[in-house]
């Protein structure tokens, strides 16, 4: 009965109890339809509002593979003097300019053991042959059975911060130096 008023057949004459059971229906459908306006709006505003942080967090978004091989760079990189696809596929000791010290054995081991990291920082060479200091994180990424696929994180250059401390080192003993002796 329901797919002859669908069909156009408004001239048949129907029993008061349908006709309540379609106004019910018509009800239900119109809060349905409410609720699911409001369930997009909320997505949109979530994705919106991640966006939004993801601009004021970090330089740039990268991910691995589970053999840390750099896989996918945001579009931000390219701004900062780095060359996208320099770095795809490789991993991030390949990119470095201090690959051997103990500081890189102690983040190979937090990325064996599939732990997240904060404010990892190292430093690399830009298409131009200028060495900068980047600072990453990283969160473990596992699929649905629960098996390791790789890193998903940020990264910023953090040059200027590391020359201004290096600055200010030079100058504490420069001073010292002119007063202590």
């Amino acid at each position: 009965q329901s797919h002859a008023i669908a069909n156009g057949d408004y001239d048949r004459v129907w029993p008061s109890s349908h006709i309540m059971e379609f106004a019910e229906l018509a009800n239900d459908l119109q809060q349905m339809a409410s609720a699911i306006r409001q369930r997009e709006q909320a997505l949109v505003a979530s994705e919106t509002r991640s966006r939004d942080l993801s601009v004021m967090a970090s330089d740039w978004f990268w991910e691995q593979d589970e053999q840390f091989r750099f896989t996918y760079f945001s579009s931000q990189l390219a701004q900062t003097h780095f060359t996208l696809a320099d770095g795809l596929g490789k991993t991030r000791w390949e990119l470095s300019t201090n690959p051997d010290s103990e500081q890189w054995a102690a983040h190979r081991a937090v990325l064996e053991a599939h732990q997240p990291f904060r404010e990892f920082e190292y430093c690399t060479r830009s298409t131009t042959g200028e060495e900068h200091c980047i600072s990453i994180n990283g969160q473990p990424l596992f699929d649905e059975a629960g098996c390791f696929v790789g890193y998903r994180g940020t990264g910023s250059d953090v040059t200027e911060r590391r020359q201004a401390e290096q600055a200010l080192r030079q100058s504490e003993e420069k001073f010292a130096n002119i007063f202590l002796t």
